[in-house]
């Protein structure tokens, strides 16, 4: 039987050995214990400053590999899109600085920008009204051509519609100076108006074709109705028309064989992802190859991430393969990939290629690389003193 001792003896035991504890930590056990706590901060500290150079280090090296890529980028793309007709696209939420800065320097490699226009949230407002309005404008918009309206909700119909209108084949000019209907620009005004405030530029959409890489006879809408088409969209607010730079010198009315998407950095809906990717689709087989260029926003996947467009794109595997994309346009390296992309998309095209898109980047799930393996320019031909300059150089696909 345990008594009432066995008890006392037991907390006399405990109470012994937390003397006993103490002691020792408080003498000779008291310097080791100290020496080994100092000497694992010191081994942290030292690995901490070593990261923090190492961090600095590479900083710095990136920073100036983006200021010598910024520097160089207009040599770099230099006439790689010399002849092409791009047709931009700006998706609501992407980042406008960032669509600028890649837009010029489509410019600097040659390629004239034949309308800019921004889809608004208003085309894939899911509302009642708003769904109402858009079906009714498609179909208006159709039946002088005597076509029934894409499969799907009224976004995705009104963004084949679009491409339609954005890649209609302009008259032959009948003025004698290159343009169509204008001695200046070649520009003819939309039928309609745009609403107040909205950009006065006037869009010169181009062809519809049969392919890519193609500039057929168009199939069904003529010119006017596509000015007419693109005027009642920017009316009704579902998209609107951005001013070209000047320093782009916007083509005369001419047929894109190339359009530029720029996603939005944030995530979607999948009804919003549908209407886009349909755009892209139709814009490619109206005969503008087209290369989504996306960003990524405060150090995240951006477009790239789960329901972003660039994502939803490289999920849909019909998509996948006719849709180019670069996925860190955030960056200068990036927006010189749109550039080197546009090119390949244009070069595969004309070539009559059947290879899948391809996709880069460094942000998202690209597999390519950061830009596509290009083909090096031909050596401009040495004159002789006196001849006149040579002809830049065009790149072979």
């Amino acid at each position: 039987m345990i008594d009432f001792r066995y008890h006392v003896v037991s907390i006399v035991a405990v109470f012994l050995a937390l003397t006993v504890g103490l002691v020792l930590g408080a003498s000779f056990l008291k310097g080791a214990a100290v020496q080994n706590l100092s000497d694992s901060i010191n081994s942290l500290t030292a690995q901490r400053n070593n990261l923090q150079q190492t961090n600095r280090t590479q900083t710095n090296s990136i920073t100036s590999l983006d200021n010598y890529i910024a520097g160089t980028a207009p040599i770099l793309v230099q006439n790689y899109l010399n002849g092409d007709n791009v047709v931009v696209i700006e998706v609501a939420g992407e980042d406008p600085a960032l669509t600028a800065a890649t837009v010029a320097l489509l410019g600097k490699a040659g390629a004239k920008v034949t309308a800019d226009i921004t889809v608004t949230p208003q085309l894939t407002a899911t509302d009642a009204p708003t769904e109402a309005t858009l079906s009714g404008l498609v179909t208006s918009t159709l039946l002088p051509l005597g076509q029934n309206p894409a499969t799907g909700p009224a976004a995705v119909q009104a963004a084949a519609v679009l491409a339609t209108a954005l890649t209609v084949q302009p008259p032959p000019p009948t003025d004698g100076t290159g343009g169509a209907g204008s001695p200046t620009t070649g520009a003819t005004t939309p039928p309609a108006t745009p609403p107040a405030g909205a950009p006065t530029q006037t869009p010169t959409p181009t062809g519809t074709a049969t392919g890519p890489g193609t500039n057929a006879t168009p199939t069904g809408m003529t010119y006017p109705q596509a000015q007419t088409a693109i005027a009642a969209f920017a009316t009704d607010r579902f998209i609107a028309v951005n001013t070209v730079p000047a320093a782009l010198k916007p083509a005369d009315a001419a047929q894109p064989t190339l359009a530029f998407i720029a996603a939005p950095t944030t995530a979607n809906t999948p009804a919003q992802n549908a209407a886009y990717v349909t755009l892209a689709e139709a814009l490619r087989a109206d005969g503008a190859t087209p290369v989504m260029g996306g960003a990524a926003e405060n150090n995240t996947a951006g477009s790239s991430q789960d329901g972003g467009l660039l994502d939803a794109a490289l999920k849909d595997g019909t998509a996948a393969k006719q849709i180019a994309t670069v996925d860190n346009m955030n960056l200068t390296i990036g927006q010189v990939a749109v550039v080197f992309t546009l090119w390949e998309a244009d070069a595969n095209a004309m070539a009559g290629s059947t290879n899948p898109a391809k996709h880069y980047g460094s942000v998202g799930p690209a597999t390519q690389g950061l830009l596509p393996q290009l083909s090096p320019l031909p050596q401009p031909t040495v004159q002789p003193t006196g001849t006149g300059t040579p002809a830049p150089p065009t790149p072979t696909p």
